[in-house]
This record gives C-alpha cells, structure tokens and sequence, in this order.
C-alpha cells in the first residue's frame, strides 16, 4: 500500500509512505500545473502500485487541491480532501505535535 500526503498550493509539498516503512520514502515539491502533476505521477507510478493500492490524502485549498484530485482521479486513484476545520480538529486530539 502506498500513502500519499499533498499539501495543496501553488507550489505542492508531498510525503510518499509506504506501508511495509516506517520512514517517509519519498519528500519532495512539486509547481502547480501540468509539468508539476505528469512530476507528481511520475513519482508516484515509479512504486509500481496498482491504483486501488494507492491512498492519496489532499489539504483543501480550493483550486488547487480541487486540479490536483482531478488529475489524481483520472488516472483511477481515488483522491481524499481533508478539510482545514477537520484538520484542526485532529491536531487538538492528538496529545504530540505535527
């Protein structure tokens, strides 16, 4: 299973886990735009991971998490947007810092 975090912005950070590691496999940023999603699904298709072994957890910005689930989403991965007020919310439950 591959899990992958997107913080949603002109500019992209992402976080690539895999599920038999305990570290990050990949960190890397990538531009908003096509040049930065076909680098963004380039990292992403070097696993070799079939799309339904792939979770992709996206921070809602507006348009710009909305372009990069789109393009998640046409390549048969399901995207998930995780809301800022929902995102505050897990960070007040957990008692460590993120």
């Amino acid at each position: 299973m591959l899990y992958v975090g997107i913080d949603a912005g002109k500019t992209y950070k992402c976080c690539i886990l895999e599920s038999e590691k305990k570290e990050p496999s990949e960190v890397f940023a990538f531009n908003y735009g096509m040049d930065g999603f076909d680098l963004f699904l380039n990292q992403i298709s070097s696993y070799n991971q079939p799309p339904e072994n792939i979770k992709v957890g996206i921070s809602e910005t507006s348009l710009y998490s909305l372009s990069i689930a789109r393009c998640v989403a046409n390549r048969g991965i399901a995207p998930y947007i995780f809301l800022s007020t929902t995102m505050e919310r897990y960070k007040k439950a957990i008692p460590v810092k993120i």
